[in-house]
């Protein structure tokens, strides 16, 4: 019976060393470039005369958000919600799903945790 990948010559160039071409590798020296999305955030032009309070979201991959707070400071409710993604990564990463609210939330489930403007 004949292998469809053509044998053992089907691996060339997927092992590392088993191609006859040159790879082109970056310089030692040369950063890599950092996404879009990690950039530093661009500093608001003007800030609200008076700061309103902040709300802390979790979306949920079919569209359902869960209020987990309001916070009067922004940096209270960021704050809340760096600790919140912590405990996702850390669930993640144990393959536990972490209790929020009364209910146990898969990580994988999790599009978002978002700190909003309260209106």
């Amino acid at each position: 019976m004949s292998s469809i990948l053509g044998g053992s010559s089907a691996a060339v160039g997927l092992i590392p060393g088993t191609t006859s071409e040159p790879t082109t590798e970056p310089a030692a020296d040369a950063a890599p470039e950092s996404p879009a999305f990690l950039a530093t955030p661009a500093e608001p032009d003007a800030q609200p005369a008076a700061e309103a309070g902040r709300r802390l979201i979790v979306r949920l991959v079919g569209g359902e958000e869960l209020e987990l707070g309001e916070f009067e400071d922004r940096g209270d409710a960021v704050e809340a919600a760096q600790e919140l993604v912590g405990r996702f990564n850390s669930a993640e990463a144990s393959g536990a799903w972490p209790e929020i609210e009364g209910r146990f939330l898969r990580p994988a489930s999790v599009t978002s945790i978002d700190v909003l403007v309260r209106s």
